[in-house]
């Protein structure tokens, strides 16, 4: 058996890694875990796995994990739901994890991306795509992406932020950027020289000035998707500035953003634009 997918509704341990130890060349795996009340550690060794879908979604608040070991030399694929909950514990990740070859990595954090989000991240030599979703950040640390390999990244804020973080992004392979949901952060821009695309979707913004250092940081791109952002901006205000142009902007695509007195400020800074779509 090559694929394998479980939904363990109570301890796991029981029969759930029975089934995984018993598939010697399992190279997908899909471990839902609701219920849990064992402080054993979640072990993966499995040297065969290219893919795993792992969900700590806990229905019990009381369930709890010790810790989480990922022994998975060959995985390229990884999801994990669940990794801010107490349940999920990797203290000292680089003894834990081991991931060489790892591309794409998709993680959804529910309130401290800190403790183990970026423990794993930082922990993938040669990840290329990123998805990280978080649903509120109670903690005032800097998101630092500094990761060479990196060409595609996607951040969801689902709540508003009780503090200000910055998001550094030194990414000097970057290809496209993917930012959805409320916009409490300041983008730090130290290396995006790659940037050929980006898609915004923003539906809470702190300020203004938040929107404006985003436009200036991805200014280089070619492709710009702005949807569905708040109607109470004024874009005005960054789009009549002299220091905002969009100089390689060959594709926009605007959908339910602003008026049409608007939308010509933002046509004046792509003096290269070739294709334009507008819904409103």
């Amino acid at each position: 058996m090559k694929t394998l997918d479980i939904v363990a509704y109570n301890n796991p341990f029981a029969n759930a890694f029975k089934l995984i130890v018993g598939c010697p060349i399992l190279e997908s795996l899909s471990l839902e875990v609701t219920k849990c009340n064992s402080e054993e550690d979640l072990i993966f060794n499995i040297p065969t796995l290219k893919r795993l879908k792992l969900s700590l979604s806990f229905i019990n608040p009381a369930s709890v994990i010790n810790k989480v070991v990922l022994n998975v030399p060959n995985l390229e694929y990884l999801f994990v739901d669940g990794v801010s909950s107490s349940s999920f514990v990797m203290e000292d990740v680089s003894s834990l994890v081991n991931l060489p070859c790892l591309k794409t990595l998709d993680i959804v954090a529910y309130t401290n991306p800190f403790v183990n989000a970026f423990k794993l991240i930082n922990d993938c030599p040669v990840l290329e795509s990123l998805s990280l979703e978080i649903t509120m950040c109670k903690y005032k640390k800097d998101f630092m992406f500094i990761i060479p390999t990196l060409k595609r990244l996607k951040l969801s804020f689902i709540k508003h932020a009780s503090v200000l973080n910055k998001i550094v992004l030194n990414v000097p392979n970057f290809e496209y950027l993917f930012v959805h949901g409320v916009l409490s952060s300041s983008f730090v821009m130290e290396d995006v020289s790659s940037l050929v695309e980006a898609s915004i979707s923003c539906t809470q913004m702190r300020n203004h000035h938040l929107w404006f250092e985003l436009l200036k940081g991805i200014n280089g791109v070619q492709s710009l998707s702005a949807k569905n952002v708040i109607s109470n901006i004024d874009f005005k205000i960054p789009l009549s500035s002299p220091l905002l142009v969009f100089p390689n902007m060959k594709h926009l695509e605007l959908k339910d953003v602003c008026q049409y007195g608007q939308i010509s400020h933002f046509l004046e800074r792509c003096p290269g634009l070739k294709h334009l779509r507008i819904d409103m």
